[in-house]
């Protein structure tokens, strides 16, 4: 109840905080009603209980408010309360993906993925290889990927890039053309700004390359 978890976060639960300050009242009328002989008895002290009960919650309330005050305090809260998650798993890894904490990601994803394939768990570990330059790991995740979905766009991207930074231009320019015709069919308004720039880049290199052998 008063730590966070996936339902806290969703505010699933029946016992989170909104639904505990509507029912405390009439809980406390409850007891006073059926107890009213002894209330009205110890008038004083039925007053500091009450006081006392509503400043225990507000306390809790308080303590607990520090594990939302960020993501990455949430993202570690909810990995420590639920260690078998999946999804907990899924947000913590890319909130340190988006904090650049690159050794804590990596060892919280190679550690996930040995359960078996997680089509999140790949990409945000080959995202990760990719931001240490380190292409040559970050491919057999994305190639993994692939054969799971071949007509993911998102993992099509991301393997042209890989190859890009390979050298691989001739596979990766079919890779960002594949993408560039997704993105035309579906009227994408989102299109990645570097993805012109990446083809671009691909054509000179292959007429470089082509001018060279000859």
């Amino acid at each position: 109840m008063y730590l966070p978890t996936s339902n806290i976060l969703r505010q699933q639960s029946s016992y989170d905080n909104r639904h505990c300050m509507v029912a405390l009242p009439p809980l406390i009328l409850m007891i006073a009603f059926l107890f009213k002989s002894y209330i009205l008895r110890y008038a004083k002290q039925a007053i500091v209980l009450i006081l006392v009960v509503f400043l225990c919650y507000g306390c809790i309330a308080y303590h607990q408010r520090i594990y939302f005050y960020n993501e990455l305090n949430f993202a570690i809260r909810w990995i420590q309360t639920s260690p078998d998650s999946k999804d907990a798993l899924r947000f913590t890894s890319m909130v340190l993906l988006k904090q650049n904490k690159l050794p804590e990601a990596e060892a919280l994803l190679v550690e996930g993925i040995k359960e078996g394939f997680d089509a999140t768990l790949f990409n945000n570990l080959a995202v990760l290889y990719q931001r240490q330059r380190k292409y040559d790991k970050a491919e057999p995740y994305l190639l993994e990927l692939l054969s799971k979905n071949p007509s993911n766009r998102d993992s099509q991207y991301n393997l042209a890039i890989n190859q890009f930074f390979q050298n691989k231009y001739f596979e990766s320019l079919c890779r960002f053309l594949y993408v560039r015709a997704c993105d035309n069919v579906e009227s994408n308004v989102n299109i990645d700004s570097d993805l012109d720039k990446f083809i671009t880049e691909a054509y000179i290199k292959l007429l470089i390359g082509t001018e060279h052998n000859k």
